[in-house]
This record gives structure tokens, C-alpha cells and sequence, in this order.
């Protein structure tokens, strides 16, 4: 408070000297180097007449910056006449930064037509003189001159710059721009000492209710596990304790190259939602916090280190802080801010790091918690797929004569769309249909799509009657399949009707695999290609559906399967393949058919080693008795 006392005595003295000087015609109160306030401008008058008099009184007497700076430029175009003109001053890291503009605007200043005058201003700065320009109208840039440093010269902090395209600027003008810079400095660093005092005084406020804010904020984050929620949270916190107009959180998706940043959640000062229609950022900034894992903020330069991000978006200041969680970045909060009096700091930095500290903890583990309840989730759906899958097989096989068979599934991990039925013929132990399907997909998708296969293939046995081809049930059963079934699936199938009388089997193929036929007599197989359009993907398809016959004497042996049988793979990404499953067949299709199908099974598993199973495996075998 003391030294906002002496602030106000200070300017109250300036004022009592500029009075005096104007009502005794004397000096007016000497400038910071020491020269007259006072310049005659010829037939006996003075600078400091009673216009003057006013723009230095509302300078000495302005304590708010924002203020000083806009009256400063005001005056100084006032007393030369000019119609656009700037305040720049050095601020940390010797950084110019534009204060306040009159008929400029920072596009302007920033672009390659303004070159001309940017060099103006460094080589005020440089040479600590005054420049003035009288060729095309006239440019005044006036040095603004703070307290000694230690080699005894006074600190050039800024300069004052006006122009006038059409009407000259000479030698008084700029005896009274410089009178008025060294007035606009002492008004300038009286102002900066009443600030900071009470800056000082907000920042332990500030800091204070940050700490309660802060602890608000763990509480608040700590209390949910659902991602959305917490980001939310997180980025309305951040935007009230940094005073930002904006804020969004980004996190880091994908692996290696492919890793980009990706929206999330972005809200406003008033508490708004903003939509990616409303994501503009400094990619550059944002790439320094992901590289070097720490906070940046950048303040609105000037020349060379003018930032068109900033300047196109009219942007003051920004504050990008990296969310790291065990030294990795996992994302990034971002606030901005175009207010010219709300520019970020160190303070702010050191609250919101303490936020993104806790944030980062939180959102790992929302994320742990959300890939927990989608393992969950896919746990249930595979129990329940391979509940429908294992409901949906035959519970016991039906004599018919003629025919041994024996069927087998074994569920991957991701459980598939494999499907095999024995469908007895009411009334009759001479004729049985056999299906074997695999359905596209997996997971209960699959397993309602086969479910919806068997009941509709079942209906269709036994409205049509024992006695029908297979031909017609396949025909009708895409049909419906078509129409019920969702865009992109289907199911491959072959439906084998079983004639003992004839010893005959009459089979309808869609789209399926081999048939594998070990003939007793020979001991060799023959493998038969299915041929024919998957089921479900074109109802033209049902007039392309053929039948065929297929004869099988005692002993012969005919094999059907899905392809996780052939593309089962090993550890080497190796297909078990067709050749090693009739070698298989050749070899031990003079079994009963579980032997068969129990022998290619462990030689599967064999094969397969450690490799995890990725599709199902089903085995049918039928062998002809006499």
C-alpha cells in the first residue's frame, strides 16, 4: 500500500509543476533527462499551451495501464496532428510488444508493407534519438526514456511512433512528441509502480483462493471415472483459474507416427461449449510443450517474431501445458486470451501445471476404467455368442440308416459365426438334412445371424417335407436372409440331403468349402469344390444355385469343415492349409467319424502351437455303413 501512496504523491507533484509552469509562463518541470518541458514554437508562444496542458494532466493522472496506453497514442496524435499512430514498449526478454494502435491494425503491422516501419522503430530504439521523416506526409518516432541503468544511460523502454500521409511533420512537432514521451515515461513507470502493488495484492488473493480452487478441483476430478465427465471438469477449471477467454483439452491418439491430437472438450469464460467449429490453435506451441514436455506461453511480439497464428486470431497471450503422466504426454490444455490486459505469467503457469498434474492421474485412470468396462462388456458379449452358438448345435445326433456321423466345434476366442445341424425328417429314419455354415463376423452379431439361419433353414425342412431337394430350401432361404439380415453379412452353407435307399447324398452349396471324399476302395480322396454365392447378399443369386449328387458306397467317407480349420495359423503366421487336411483325411479315413474328426483336431492344436485360435473350427464327418 506504501508504494501506492507514494504513486499518487508523485503525480499529484507532477501535476502542481505543469499548473505552475503554464500560469507563470516558466519552465515547465524537467523531463527524466533533464531537458526542458517547454518549447517555444515561434511568435512568442509555447508548447505547453492549454491543450497541451490537458493530454499531459490525463497522462500523469492515469493509473490503469490500458488506459495510459490508449491516452498516450490520443495525445500524441493530438499535439502533431497526426491520424494513426502506436505505443510499443520492450518488455521480458527484450520482446516489443504493441500496446495500443490508432488507425493501424496488427495484420497491418505484421505484414511485408509495414517492413519500412518496423525498421523505424528499431533504429529508434538503437540510436536512442528521435526520427523524423518529412518526405510523403511524415513519420515521428519518439524514444520512450525510463530510469538510469548502470553504466549512467537511461533505459530506452519503447517509442511512441505517428504519421501523417498528408500533412508535413517538422521540427516543433517533435520537440513536443519528446516533451510529451518524457512525460507519457514518468506517467508510465508511476503507473507500473501502482499496478504492481496491486497486483501484488491481487496475486495473494488470487493465490489463496487458487489454493482452495485447487483443492476443489481434486475433489471434483477424484469423484468421477467417466472420461467425458472429468474432461469437462477439468477444462472449466482450468479456463476459471487461468481468467483465459478459451480453453481446450487435446489428448494424444495412436501409436508411433500415426499419434495426432484430437479434440476432446473446449468451453468459454461464460461456462459454453465449444465445438471444433471453434478449434484454432498455435501448432507450433502446442508441438514445443508435446517435445519438450514443458509448460509454454506465449505473449502477442512484434517484427520478426510477429506470430500470424496470433495476429489472424487476434490473439494476446497463450498458455499451453502438457499433461504427463510417468514422463509421458498424454495430451495438452490449452487457454488463450485476447485481452490486452490479460496476459499470462509464471503464476498462472505454476496453478494450471498443478491442475494438469492431477488431471493427467485422473484421466490415465479414466481411461484404464473405460477400456476395463469395454473388456467387460466384450467378455459378456462373447459368453453370450457362445451360448447362442453352443444352443444352437445338436444336442444328439438322430439315427438315420445308413450314415455314422459326428460333428464338433471348438469356439475361438473372439467367437465366430460357425454353425453345423442334423435335421431329422419327421416320420422317417431314411433321409436326414445336414447343414454346415459359417456366418461373417463375429462376436453376437454373428451368433443372431446364425440363429436366425437354423431357425428359418429348420422351418423350411419341415414346411417343404422330407422329401425335398435341398435346392429349394437353399433358394428360399436367401431370400429371407436377404431381407433380414443386417448390410455386409452373410453366411456360407452347404445343405446335404441324405437318401439311404439310394445311398446317395444331394447337396446345394453356397459359397462354402471342399468337400473332402475318402473313397474306401482306393484310399484316396477327392476333393470337390463347393462353388456358388454366399446366402444374404443377393436375392438374384437363388436363381444360380445348383444341386449336385454325390454317391457313397460302404466305408466312404466324406468330410466337411470351415475354413478355421485350412487358415488355421501357427506361430509363424502359417495357414495350416487344404493340402495337410486332405493328407489328414487320406490318411485316417478309414476311422469311425469322431476319430477322424478328433485326429485332424489335435493336429490342428499341434500345429498351431502358442498362436491363440482367431476363428472356430468345425469338423463334420459321415461315413456310409452297409
Amino acid at each position: 500500500m506504501q508504494s501506492s501512496v507514494d504513486a499518487l504523491r508523485h503525480i499529484a507533484s507532477q501535476v502542481d509543476r505543469l499548473i505552475e509552469a503554464v500560469s507563470q509562463g516558466a519552465s515547465a518541470p524537467r523531463s527524466p533527462t533533464g531537458s526542458s518541458g517547454v518549447h517555444r514554437l515561434g511568435n512568442g508562444a509555447t508548447a505547453v499551451d492549454e491543450t497541451v496542458l490537458q493530454h499531459f494532466l490525463r497522462l500523469v493522472s492515469t493509473l490503469d495501464p490500458a488506459q495510459l496506453y490508449q491516452a498516450i497514442v490520443t495525445s500524441a496524435l493530438a499535439v502533431t496532428g497526426c491520424r494513426r499512430g502506436f505505443l510499443t514498449l520492450v518488455e521480458e526478454g527484450n520482446k516489443l510488444r504493441f500496446k495500443y494502435l490508432h488507425g493501424l491494425d496488427q495484420a497491418t503491422l505484421g505484414s511485408p508493407g509495414f517492413a519500412q516501419g518496423r525498421a523505424r522503430v528499431m533504429r529508434v530504439l538503437q540510436s536512442r534519438q528521435p526520427l523524423l521523416e518529412t518526405e510523403g506526409g511524415g513519420v515521428l518516432a519518439v524514444p520512450l526514456q525510463f530510469g538510469r541503468r548502470i553504466d549512467g544511460r537511461e533505459r530506452v523502454g519503447g517509442v511512441i511512433y505517428v504519421d501523417s500521409p498528408q500533412g508535413p511533420l517538422g521540427e516543433p512537432q517533435r520537440k513536443i512528441l519528446r516533451t510529451l514521451a518524457d512525460h507519457a515515461a514518468i506517467a508510465l513507470e508511476n503507473a507500473h509502480i501502482y499496478h504492481k502493488s496491486e497486483q501484488d495484492r491481487s496475486q495473494i488473493l488470487r493465490l489463496k483462493n487458487n489454493i482452495t480452487k485447487l483443492y476443489d478441483v481434486g475433489r471434483s476430478i477424484s469423484s468421477t471415472l467417466i472420461l467425458d465427465e472429468l474432461l469437462s471438469s477439468v477444462c472449466e477449471h482450468v479456463v476459471q483459474i487461468s481468467r483465459a477467454q478459451r480453453g481446450f483439452i487435446m489428448l494424444l491418439e495412436g501409436e508411433g507416427d500415426e499419434r495426432r491430437l484430437a479434440f476432446k472438450v473446449g468451453r468459454d469464460a461464460r461456462g459454453r461449449t465449444l465445438t471444433e467449429e471453434h478449434y484454432r490453435y498455435s501448432t507450433t506451441l502446442c508441438k514445443k510443450a508435446i517435445e519438450s514436455k514443458q509448460t509454454q506461453i506465449m505473449l502477442q511480439p512484434v517484427g520478426d517474431d510477429l506470430s500470424m497464428s496470433m495476429v489472424e486470431m487476434e490473439l494476446q497471450s497463450i498458455l499451453v501445458v502438457p499433461l504427463v503422466e510417468k514422463e509421458e504426454v498424454i495430451g495438452l490444455v490449452y487457454v488463450d486470451s485476447k485481452q490486452s490486459n490479460r496476459e499470462f505469467g509464471e503464476d498462472d503457469a505454476t496453478t494450471v501445471e498443478s491442475l494438469c498434474g492431477q488431471a493427467a492421474v485422473a484421466i490415465v485412470n479414466a481411461k484404464l476404467y473405460k477400456e476395463a468396462g469395454e473388456r467387460e462388456r466384450l467378455a459378456h458379449e462373447l459368453e453370450l455368442a457362445s451360448k447362442i452358438q453352443s444352443d444352437l448345435l445338436p444336442k444328439e445326433i438322430p439315427p438315420v440308416r445308413g450314415l455314422e456321423l459326428y460333428g464338433y466345434l471348438e469356439p475361438a476366442m473372439e467367437v465366430g459365426g460357425d454353425y453345423y445341424d442334423f435335421v431329422p425328417h419327421e416320420g422317417t429314419r431314411d433321409t436326414l438334412t445336414i447343414v454346415v455354415g459359417d456366418v461373417s463376423g463375429k462376436g453376437t452379431g454373428a451368433g443372431l445371424v446364425m440363429a436366425m439361419a437354423r431357425s428359418a433353414l429348420r422351418s423350411l425342412v419341415q414346411h417343404l417335407g422330407a422329401g425335398t431337394s435341398p435346392l429349394p430350401i437353399l433358394r428360399s432361404l436367401n431370400v429371407e436372409l436377404c431381407r433380414d439380415i443386417p448390410p455386409g453379412m452373410f453366411i456360407t452353407l452347404n445343405i446335404l440331403n441324405w437318401d439311404a435307399n439310394a445311398r446317395r447324398l444331394t447337396y446345394a452349396p453356397a459359397g462354402h468349402e471342399h468337400l473332402l471324399v475318402y473313397r474306401a476302395a482306393t484310399r484316396e480322396v477327392e476333393k470337390i469344390k463347393a462353388g456358388g454365392v454366399a446366402c444374404g447378399v443377393l436375392k438374384q443369386a437363388s436363381a444360380m444355385y445348383q444341386e449336385r449328387h454325390l454317391d457313397l458306397a460302404p466305408g466312404d467317407h466324406l468330410l466337411l469343415y470351415t475354413d478355421g480349420v485350412t487358415e488355421a495359423m501357427n506361430e509363424a503366421h502359417e495357414p495350416f492349409g487344404l493340402d495337410a487336411t486332405v493328407a489328414l483325411v487320406r490318411e485316417f479315413g478309414h476311422l469311425g467319424p469322431q476319430q477322424l474328426c478328433d485326429t485332424i483336431y489335435r493336429r490342428i492344436v499341434d500345429f498351431r502351437g502358442q498362436a491363440p485360435p482367431h476363428d472356430d473350427i468345425t469338423l463334420v464327418a459321415l461315413r456310409a455303413t452297409q
